[in-house]
């Protein structure tokens, strides 16, 4: 049991990247009575964890007040020490060379504890890992140490080409990122200083990068990085005036990958895009009502048939948010026998986006079925990012050293290839316009970027 106001200031939740299951994130000094890791299975007698939108869930709950009065307790139920074994396929980086190439990087955090720090290679193409799992065995071998653990995993017999290893939930925080107690989950640190540092000690059971002739990355680009702002990805509850012909100027599509119910197109200069409605907003509620389909169909159904009722209506009220993902893709072939350095995007960014707009997905991108066309890359392994040329270097130096890249990705939404740009400049526009319905001359642009494709990259 908690106290009220050790629940709203001192406990942070997530959602763990291969369960789903809620997990505490953080833990203030009166909160002792939990630890980073337990398994959150119900709030006040609220069961979550059981979909991907729990993490909400848990999260308004614990600070909602109770219905017997504000200095009541919180009741929390958790499982601790949760374990689980993942099975990963050991490979080669060539042929020939030893089977330790788990692309798993090992680290001890403050309380000693042996922790998944990094991903990369096998390891994050298996999703069977997350950042911040404590190891605690290999091959049914119990792991009492970082060097414990190293020694375990370069000592397997290179005829076993399979490793067991097993994990306990744990969390570390992203990199420059503190604990914001209003909204409990951790956030970008507005500045440097003060940045946490969890990690003392770190072994890499990966391919080994290549040293590169020249600085990879500048110093003096990271105040540009930095002053990229964070993404608002709070709900947003927006009433929206129709017109005089009783239109609000959007469209609501299924994103195809996710499934979510999101917003399409969104007509300049009409109700809908003056109150701030987004390509790629995910639809929670309209006229009060929660979407709790099973599918993104149902949910589009569902809100057809209220859009139905409310014809009379002056206004359409929309509870919306920008969802972000984590995407982690694989360089492949552009050729037979080129470089494992292609990735197939093309890119674009208006001078005012806060992210990168995806207008084309060919080759790997494509293969994987992990990213939508108009969807919007919010950072780069790790690195925050809203502008096209910055990102394809970023690909290109990701691509003279890893074999896999990490995206995060907004939802978006894109009715076609060549949206912003292409061939003929004659397909759509990411906004549906007035002078579009009319016959008018879609929106151009001036330049766009394309990585990927040319070997210089």
């Amino acid at each position: 049991m908690l106290t009220r106001d050790t629940a709203n200031k001192e406990v942070g939740m997530e959602t763990h990247a291969v369960t789903g299951d809620i997990i505490v994130s953080y833990v203030g000094p009166s909160a002792d009575t939990l630890r980073v890791g337990d398994c959150v299975l119900a709030i006040n007698g609220v069961r979550v964890g059981d979909s991907l939108d729990d993490i909400d869930l848990a999260r308004t709950t614990l600070k909602e007040e109770s219905t017997n009065g504000a200095h009541a307790g919180v009741e929390l139920v958790i499982e601790r020490n949760s374990l689980r074994a993942e099975v990963l396929r050991r490979h080669a980086a060539l042929r020939g060379t030893s089977l330790d190439k788990l692309g798993l990087t090992l680290a001890e955090d403050d309380s000693k504890h042996v922790v998944v720090s990094e991903l990369s290679g096998l390891a994050a193409k298996s999703r069977r890992c997350a950042i911040g799992d404590r190891l605690v065995a290999v091959n049914g071998t119990t792991v009492k140490s970082l060097d414990g653990a190293y020694e375990q995993i370069v000592n397997l017999p290179d005829e076993e080409l399979e490793v067991e290893l097993e994990f306990v939930y744990g969390y570390l925080p992203p990199k420059d990122y503190e604990f914001d107690p209003a909204l409990g989950e951790y956030v970008p640190q507005k500045s440097r200083e003060g940045a946490l540092g969890v990690v003392r000690r770190s072994l890499s059971f990966g391919k080994k990068k290549k040293k590169l002739s020249a600085p990879a990355t500048p110093r003096t680009a990271e105040p540009a990085v930095l002053s990229v702002p964070p993404v608002d990805t709070e709900p947003r509850v927006l009433r929206i005036e129709k017109n005089t012909n009783g239109m609000i100027g959007v469209t609501f599509k299924v994103h195809e990958v996710t499934g979510d119910l999101i917003v399409g197109l969104v007509a300049d200069g009409l109700p809908a895009a003056n109150v701030g409605i987004e390509p790629g907003d995910v639809v929670l509620a309209i006229q009060g009502a929660s979407m709790f389909g099973a599918s993104g169909d149902e949910d589009l159904e569902f809100v057809r048939e209220v859009l139905a009722n409310a014809q009379h209506a002056p206004a359409i009220e929309l509870m919306v948010q920008k969802r972000l993902r984590m995407e982690v893709l694989e360089f492949g072939q552009n050729g037979v026998g080129g470089p494992k350095n292609f990735l197939g995007l093309s890119l674009h960014n208006f001078p005012d986006d806060w992210a990168v707009r995806i207008t084309e997905i060919k080759g790997a991108s494509a293969k994987s079925g992990r990213l939508a066309l108009g969807d919007r890359i919010v950072s780069i392994n790790g690195v925050r990012v809203n502008h096209a040329e910055t990102l394809g270097k970023l690909i290109a130096q990701a691509g003279l050293t890893s074999d896999y890249i990490e995206f995060e990705v907004a939802l978006g939404y894109s009715s076609g290839e060549g949206l912003w740009y292409g061939s003929s400049h004659e397909s759509g526009t990411p906004r549906a316009t007035a002078d579009d319905a009319a016959g008018g001359t879609p929106r151009k642009v001036k330049r766009s970027f394309s990585f990927g494709r040319k070997p210089k990259y």
